[in-house]
């Protein structure tokens, strides 16, 4: 039975043994909950012409669909801005890196069984340790080539998230170098993440934070560590300079629209926003913030 949604006419029958991963252009969802942008609709019926959403209805009684979703969450696919997903896909374990091309198709399959349908790969224009994988901007070109690379047939919308440590000045260097390369031919906006990993603010307000991370991953001893954390807060301060000049820059492409700027993790909001930022990503302890307003770029790292 047609639904008569749609005033082109009722949906070419669909061929058989059709997959949700690759359903004809025209078909009719039902006995849904569509999560819409005001509200959500049980027992809706969508109706697709031309592989796009024509209608969402509440669905008639006695009317039938090409699928019964029983139920189900019908919603639009989820967005994360913030991925590290990806340099976790990559060194599942010490000494154990994978060729980045398979580690992308695995990180893709991944994403895919989550119902993410667009992910912002962190492409680290910075020169550090890191987290697993060494960030060096080495590693982000690379990640930037592979993400390009499955543009048009990866099964997932794979994007990159420019992550700056704001206190490298080689970061700032690379990362002017790949905005003036790219120029607009980015799809869609280009992310820039501002991020400041000195322990004693931000993530690390608590440096023993940092220290335990280091005993955790590196098998140093509690003096190396508050050794290390002493060291890299006196490095650290030196590049104030760095910091400034950074954000300067930043807060100049995002007031004149080359960039949609995100904070990670700033040690205040209110100077993120200064800058035409929003805020990507708080650290996981208690917030000193309040919730964030409907208008802030939020994300939750994976």
């Amino acid at each position: 039975m047609s639904t008569g949604l749609v005033s082109r006419g009722p949906a070419e029958a669909p061929a058989q043994g059709w997959t949700l991963g690759g359903p004809p252009r025209d078909y009719v969802l039902g006995h849904v909950r569509a999560v819409l942008p005001d509200r959500v609709l049980d027992d809706a019926l969508v109706a697709v012409r031309g592989g796009r959403i024509a209608e969402v209805a509440p669905h008639p009684a006695g009317v039938e669909a090409d699928v019964d979703g029983q139920g189900m969450l019908c919603l639009p696919g989820p967005v994360d801005v913030h991925s590290d997903g990806l340099e976790k896909e990559l060194l599942p374990r010490p000494g154990a890196e994978l060729p980045l091309e398979f580690a992308l198709l695995s990180f893709e399959g991944k994403l895919r069984a989550a119902g993410v349908t667009t992910a912002y790969h962190g492409a680290a224009f910075e020169e550090s340790g890191g987290r697993g994988m060494r960030r060096t901007l080495e590693n982000a070109r690379r990640i930037c080539a592979a993400v390009a690379s499955r543009a048009d047939e990866g099964l997932v919308d794979h994007r990159i998230l420019h992550r700056l440590d704001v206190r490298c000045p080689e970061g700032l260097a690379g990362l002017r170098q790949r905005l003036e390369r790219i120029g607009g031919a980015e799809r869609g906006p280009v992310l820039v993440s501002h991020e400041d990993h000195t322990p004693g603010q931000g993530q690390y307000a608590d440096p023993g934070y940092y220290e335990r991370y280091l005993l955790g991953t590196r098998g140093v001893t509690d003096d190396e560590a508050r050794g290390y954390v002493d060291r890299l807060i006196e490095d650290r301060d030196g590049r104030l300079d760095v910091r400034e000049e950074a954000l300067d820059w930043l807060g100049e492409q995002a007031r004149a629209g080359h960039i949609r700027l995100l904070g990670h993790d700033p040690a205040r909001r209110g100077r993120s926003r200064s800058y035409g930022g929003g805020v990507a990503r708080w650290r996981s302890s208690p917030p000193r913030w309040p919730p964030p307003r409907p208008h802030t770029s939020t994300a939750c790292r994976r």
